[in-house]
């Protein structure tokens, strides 16, 4: 009798959930941001912008062959503690050590940046995206359409 009443407010809930889904999508539409997503073509209108800032994220090697000219190499291990810091291996470094790590890529209070993912490894400039909106920077951080 009980598994029942728990089954009929688990189907409760995800209804309403499911009812309530379709009109939040529409109350944030008008919130878009499109300056969240740069294209190819903003990037070269933009490239010798002094304030601005081009991160290539993912892996080494690529970048060695091939990155946009003056972007700044970054990799997971840049924004998370590693194995023998935590027990948790995606977990964010200190507010002091992420500021360093970002002043050491010239990135600062004004500055744009534009995040490059690397065409296999989009998990890792979602976490770096993220951290740049955890430190306050989510207005000015944008994604390179299309990497």
């Amino acid at each position: 009798m009980k598994t029942s009443s728990l089954l009929r407010a688990v189907a409760a809930t995800a209804a309403v959930c499911a009812l309530a889904a379709p009109s939040v999508s529409a109350a944030q539409a008008g919130k878009l941001r499109p300056s969240m997503i740069v294209s190819t073509a903003w990037l070269a209108d933009h490239a010798k912008d002094a304030n601005l800032v081009v991160l290539h994220v993912g892996n080494k090697a690529q970048y060695d062959s091939a990155h946009v000219p003056g972007a700044r190499f970054v990799s997971l291990a840049d924004v998370t503690l590693g194995q023998g810091e935590s027990k948790l291996s995606t977990e964010f470094p200190t507010p002091a050590r992420l500021k360093a790590w970002a002043e050491g890529l010239g990135i600062g209070n004004n500055t744009r940046v534009v995040v490059v993912p690397n065409d296999s490894i989009l998990q890792i400039a979602t976490r770096v995206f993220l951290t740049l909106a955890y430190m306050g920077a989510m207005e000015r951080t944008s994604l390179l359409n299309g990497g």
